[in-house]
């Protein structure tokens, strides 16, 4: 696949994922089409080729036939790093920082 091509893929994903982000229903592909105004046949295969990816990678869950929602699970996988004052850095491949975690203070 061409750099061109592998750069609109992620873009079209990161649009697809922001919509149905700010969407509080689910979304079939012609609904994303129109909200990204991507109207035909041939965006509808790219859209179902980004859906697909998105589902597997978890951003994502079908939650009935052809319908999708954002994924919005509180937990994430990843490798935790932990330094010596105690603090926590998790990197995980949904995000592109890694997440800090603080030391738990006790009471």
């Amino acid at each position: 696949m061409s750099k061109r091509k592998k750069n609109n893929q992620i873009n079209l994903k990161d649009f697809i994922l922001e919509i149905l982000k700010n969407n509080k229903s689910t979304m079939n592909s012609r609904q994303l089409a129109w909200a990204l105004n991507m109207k035909g046949g041939k965006h509808l295969k790219k859209i179902t080729s980004s859906l697909k990816k998105l589902e597997h990678e978890k951003l994502i869950i079908q939650s009935e036939k052809y319908k999708f929602q954002y994924n919005n699970n509180k937990f994430t996988t990843g490798v935790i790093d932990i330094n010596k004052a105690g603090n926590g850095y998790v990197s995980s491949k949904f995000y592109k920082d890694d997440i800090f975690i603080e030391k738990k203070k006790p009471t």
